[in-house]
């Protein structure tokens, strides 16, 4: 985890916490000089000092095993000290996410309840298990908008399961209400229209491994058939002159980092240790013929100076918002990541 705030042109302060599990060490960062021992907040600290930007960096460890960094670029020693010396860290927690959602209200009582919430107006009711995370991602997909927020009763937990309840009453008009599955209350209304998302939303009440994947996925996490929708991956098109691939694979951040650790500098917005489930999209494209592709393609900024070339393959990876574009053939170890949810067939 990293957080930098920009206070003036070249002036700036980053924060780290890092799960590190060997011993503190007066070398931890690289390019530091000068470096001497002090004491934040009753623990063993070292500070340093270094090049370019004048840099002064300040780091020690927790009792929980994580290593916070404090680092200045353009700020004197007494500012850096102070911010370290008043920083708070509570370390992050695994949370379980369910696979199976215990106990939960049945269908009919949840469209009961959602027809109530409706008014009682709506004449046809379709009703799926899923959870506010993945209806809020196939929306987003859907509408090309930012997810719309968890609903304030679903608290810090918007992967539990929920009743998505489409209701429709004139041909005009459809609303999805949304119904807490454990105790079969309403907490939310989309009245924007929903129409081909919810045929891609997964009902987690089906039989078998609903989803489009052989391995059953915990609530919160999308199902092949949800990710596909977000991901476009059943539309992809190439133009003429142009093959190409796309797909899906349900990894880890740990495995992710170990095929590719040029992704994102390491890590996927986390420490790279965290065994958390991301959908990984692979896509890969060679000109056909004499055809040959532009890389980096227009669409993506480079250096002062810097040109694209051509070249007969590239492909793209992304996970978690972030992507690596890369001029040649798939490498080997992202091709061989293994997909923790395969393909039903």
């Amino acid at each position: 985890m990293i957080y930098t705030s920009s206070v003036d042109e070249g002036v700036r302060l980053e924060l780290s916490a890092v799960l590190h599990r060997a011993g503190l060490h007066p070398t931890e960062t690289a390019g530091l000089t000068t470096v001497r021992p002090v004491v934040i907040g009753g623990r063993p600290a070292f500070i340093g000092h270094g090049q370019p930007n004048k840099l002064t960096s300040v780091y020690w460890k927790t009792t929980s095993g994580y290593l916070i960094s404090v680092v200045g670029h353009m700020l004197p020693e007494r500012a850096v000290l102070r911010v370290a010396r008043h920083i708070r860290f509570i370390p992050s927690v695994t949370t379980l996410l369910p696979v199976a959602p215990r106990r939960v209200v049945a269908r009919r009582a949840a469209i009961a309840a959602a027809k109530h919430r409706a008014g009682g107006n709506s004449q046809l009711a379709l009703a799926k298990l899923t959870s506010w995370t993945e209806v809020a991602e196939v929306v987003s997909a859907h509408s090309g908008r930012q997810a719309p927020a968890a609903p304030e009763l679903l608290g810090a937990t918007p992967w539990r399961p929920v009743w998505a309840v489409l209701l429709s009453g004139r041909a005009d008009h459809r609303s999805l209400v949304v119904i807490d599955a454990a105790n079969g209350q309403a907490i939310a209304e989309l009245n924007d229209g929903p129409r081909g998302w919810y045929s891609a939303l997964t009902d987690r009440a089906g039989g078998g491994c609903p989803g489009g994947s052989s391995a059953q996925l915990p609530f919160g996490v999308l199902t092949r058939a949800e990710e596909s929708y977000a991901t476009g991956l059943d539309s992809a098109q190439w133009p003429a002159g142009i093959s190409g691939s796309k797909r899906i694979v349900l990894s880890t951040v740990t495995d992710v980092n170990k095929a590719d650790p040029g992704l994102d500098g390491g890590c996927i917005q986390q420490h790279c240790m965290i065994s958390q489930l991301v959908w990984v999209t692979i896509t890969t494209e060679r000109g056909m013929g004499r055809h040959r592709l532009t890389c980096p393609p227009p669409s993506v900024s480079v250096p002062a100076g810097y040109h694209s070339h051509k070249v007969r393959q590239t492909f793209v990876v992304d996970v978690a918002d972030n992507e690596e574009i890369g001029c040649g053939p798939l490498p080997r170890r992202i091709a061989e990541l293994k997909d923790l949810a395969p393909a039903a067939h």
